[in-house]
């Protein structure tokens, strides 16, 4: 296990304007987004907005070196007892200096020597003030949590969370997953991310070595930075989870795109069991990322349903979470949406379906044998043979891709944007069926067909496209009147909300809190959908909600 590097790292004056710019564009709302969760992001019984803005007190004096000075919680060594069963692995780290400990009897802890320079009395109350701030994150219950600072035999020792499996990183090398366990590790490190992102923090570093594991394997976010360090190491080691724009020399500051883009790898990275891009060095990889190109996603053989929802759903998240283009990526709120609502319907698995398994017991990648990365097999055994006559007896295919089509679409070259759909709605894909039922719906550049839309719309709303469920929904409106249609009205119509449609939950919560199409009327779950469409800025939400005032 490495050592726990707790760095609260201030860097210069321009990144964190830079942060704080980005970080107030998101910070509104994951402020109402968890005021609407009350599970698990909170270990007391303070309010949300409580600790947060705390939190914004503390990071202020820190930057500013103003404010009082505030001191980490001191720990007798009295309260720090030997384990009264002693284990192997009770050493840790690079120097076996890592001990573990019994807190007042009963807490397992880690204490990790921390070196106080007293002669810099600027540096001493500085590092006095992260300790705090990492005091006050430890109230979520998926960070480590920190305890206080303790003098064992003249040394000080940070005191936190022992954490009994190490690593993620440590544990999916040791072990297999099983797919339901690493659907909960997922959703609790989003939930941690979460709490982060609204205490207007980054994590910078997200990857499975920065995430711990207790002995019931809940996951503990770790070693993130208060604001980025841009140095050479630093870099070097995250560069495999960096978002592209990071990659460039251009230096664009740092938001919660790009976290979500290093989410989605360490999500890859957790659900194949392996460093992304392993073995490949900076320049080779910063081409491949730059390009657009990805490590690949490719399963075995699920067991079950559940695994292959399970499948489906990760996968989903990571291609949502890795888009080229910023602006593309799925935000913070529906990501862990998606999550959530997969680990809820699977939260009564039996115990020991999570358990930990030996190695090599689940097939991750249809291979058995991840030994290289994915990304590097794209090349193998593809030399062409040395042969003057060699030619080849196939077409290559040179359509166009589903993004270019839609970029197509947006520069009204209907035309060729409909070529696209057709092609790739007929190969398969989901997304393009709901831009080919869109075409078809209004007869744009193709002959309108509503029933073949309709059929086009419920594919691809069956498929998880949430405009798709929004459009297929509203294809019902004139047979409202039957019960069996207006049910599946606001099924879809309920599937795109959830989804994070704001069209969709506009309309849902006007329905609940009118008691529109004989739906019983809920005001708190009316209220719920509508504040979810207003932090997207739909402007019949924001009208309906100053309205209720």
């Amino acid at each position: 296990m490495k050592d726990l590097n707790f760095t609260l790292a201030v860097s210069n004056e321009e990144q964190r304007r830079y942060d704080n710019e980005c970080l107030m564009d998101d910070v509104a709302e994951m402020k109402e987004f968890l005021q609407n969760i009350d599970d698990g992001f909170i270990n007391t019984n303070q309010m949300m907005n409580t600790v947060i803005e705390e939190l914004r007190l503390m990071r202020i004096s820190l930057e500013s070196g103003k404010g009082p000075v505030t001191k980490p919680k001191q720990i007798a060594q009295s309260d720090l007892t030997d384990p009264l069963i002693a284990d192997d692995s009770d050493f840790r780290g690079s120097n076996k200096k890592i001990v573990r400990k019994s807190y007042k009897t009963t807490i397992n802890v880690a204490c990790i020597p921390f070196v106080l320079n007293e002669m810099d009395q600027e540096g001493y109350d500085r590092k006095d003030k992260q300790l705090v701030i990492l005091s006050k994150l430890s109230e979520c219950t998926n960070i480590l949590k920190f305890y206080g600072l303790a003098n064992l035999d003249g040394l000080n020792h940070l005191v936190v969370e022992w954490a009994q499996y190490g690593t993620l990183r440590e544990t999916y090398e040791a072990y297999d997953i099983p797919w339901t366990r690493k659907l909960h590790i997922a959703t609790d490190i989003c939930r941690a991310i979460t709490f982060l992102h609204s205490a207007e923090i980054y994590h910078h570093d997200l990857q499975c070595e920065n995430v711990m594991l207790t002995d019931h394997l809940a996951p503990k976010l770790a070693n993130f930075e208060y604001t980025r360090r841009a140095s050479i190491i630093n870099m070097t080691r995250r560069f495999h989870w960096l978002a592209p724009e990071k990659m460039t020399d251009k230096n664009p500051r740092y938001t919660a795109k790009c976290e979500i883009f290093s989410f989605g790898m360490l999500l890859w990275e957790l659900t194949f069991g392996k460093v992304p891009y392993q073995g490949w060095d900076m320049d080779k990889l910063s081409a491949h990322v730059l390009q657009g190109k990805r490590e690949k996603i490719k399963f075995g053989l699920a067991a079950n349903k559940r695994d292959s929802d399970i499948q489906k759903c990760l996968e989903y998240v990571i291609r949502e979470a890795w888009k080229q283009k910023p602006q593309d990526r799925i935000s913070l709120l529906n990501l862990f949406n998606t999550l959530e609502r997969l680990q809820t319907k699977y939260k009564n698995v039996v115990e020991h379906e999570l358990d930990l398994l030996p190695q090599k017991s689940l097939d991750l990648d249809g291979t058995g044998t991840p030994i290289i990365s994915d990304a590097d097999a794209e090349g193998e055994g593809m030399e062409l043979p040395e042969c003057e006559n060699f030619t080849l007896d196939f077409e290559i295919d040179t359509m166009i891709t589903l993004e270019e089509g839609i970029n197509a679409h947006k520069n009204r070259d209907y035309e060729k944007a409909w070529k696209c759909f057709e092609y790739h709605a007929l190969n398969g894909s989901a997304c393009a069926k709901h831009w080919m039922g869109y075409y078809l719906w209004g007869g744009r550049s193709v002959e309108k067909n509503q029933e073949e839309a309709a059929r086009l719309f419920k594919e691809a709303a069956d498929k998880g496209i949430h405009d798709a469920q929004l459009r297929y929904a509203f294809t019902l409106q004139k047979s409202l009147g039957k019960k069996k249609e207006r049910d599946e009205f606001i099924k879809y119509l309920t599937l795109a909300a959830d989804g994070g449609n704001s069209t969709a939950q506009f309309n849902l919560g006007d329905a609940y809190i009118k008691g529109k199409l004989n739906i019983p009327k809920d005001e708190k779950k009316g209220l719920y959908y509508l504040r979810l469409s207003v932090l997207q800025d739909h402007p019949n939400a924001v009208k309906l909600l100053e309205k209720r005032k």
